[in-house]
């Protein structure tokens, strides 16, 4: 029998996590995945340089995935300045981006209510009118990124608001769609937020379990790389996609993980819910 030749050697290491996540559908617990010098790593990030939004959002993500350690993320008071000043710009120039602003603003601090945000001059009208303009990308097919997070934000600010607008099923396809032609790295942190938006959808229909194995590998390559801002970006969309159940409540988004994988000698563990 001919022996098949293989141009490239097999990276074994490889093949079995491509066949883990595929057979024992993978789960990222970020305890497992970031340690504690990544984290470090991950802050000093996120505080080098606090120029736009950007450093906020990554803190925001970074507090989902370690909610007991946001303390340590180190976003303080000296920060709020930047912050405001960012919220006005928004407000001013890009205002479907505020929702997302507001969402990470409150992650850390006390803002009063979103329904008094007299510092910036913003009312429930203003993020009314902010929503509707998010709606109507949403019909014209428009689903960049910053839109499916500004309508996550404004779900987990105005739960309320959000059901009577409503983000319903049939969007869906329009949005894996937008998903897909955007690229893997891209596309897989546009799926998460559809997931969030979408609860009762389950993200794997419409991307395969091949997918998430190489945005875990792209993970793994940028965490060798120390390229953190990106570690913490793939961190969470791995997060949020391979969880059973992703729920907002109080504002807050509430991640229930699977079970282990268990062998047949194993004892069944309860599955496990993380609230923050």
């Amino acid at each position: 029998m001919a022996i098949r030749q293989v141009e490239k050697p097999v990276n074994i290491k490889e093949l079995v996590l491509e066949e883990s996540i595929q057979k024992e559908r993978y789960v990222f617990r970020p305890e497992d995945e970031i340690s504690e010098d990544d984290f470090d790593s991950i802050r000093k990030f996120i505080v080098k340089d606090p120029q736009g939004w950007n450093f906020l959002q990554l803190a925001y993500e970074t507090s989902v995935l370690f909610p007991a350690k946001k303390e340590d993320l180190g976003i303080g008071d000296w920060t709020t300045v930047i912050i405001a000043n960012e919220m006005k710009s928004y407000k001013d120039a890009i205002r479907e981006g505020l929702p997302s602003i507001i969402r990470n603003y409150k992650a850390f601090f006390n803002l009063p209510t979103t329904s008094d945000l007299s510092a910036i001059n913003i009312d429930i009208n203003d993020m009314r009118g902010i929503y509707a303009t998010l709606m109507k990308k949403v019909r014209r097919k428009e689903f960049p990124q910053a839109v499916l997070d500004s309508l996550v934000a404004y779900k987990l600010l105005y739960p309320s608001e959000y059901e009577d607008f409503g983000v319903n099923d049939a969007s869906q396809e329009q949005m894996i769609s937008a998903a897909h032609n955007a690229g893997l790295e891209t596309g897989m942190r546009m799926a998460a937020r559809i997931k969030i938006l979408l609860p009762s959808f389950d993200i794997r229909t419409a991307f395969s379990d091949s997918d998430i194995a190489m945005h875990y590998k792209n993970f793994l390559a940028h965490k060798s790389q120390g390229q953190w801002g990106l570690v913490a970006e793939e961190a969470f969309s791995l997060y949020i996609l391979t969880a059973e159940k992703v729920e907002t409540e109080d504002g807050k988004l509430k991640v229930t993980l699977p079970d282990k994988f268990q062998s047949a000698t194993t004892t069944p563990t309860l599955p496990e819910t993380r609230r923050f």
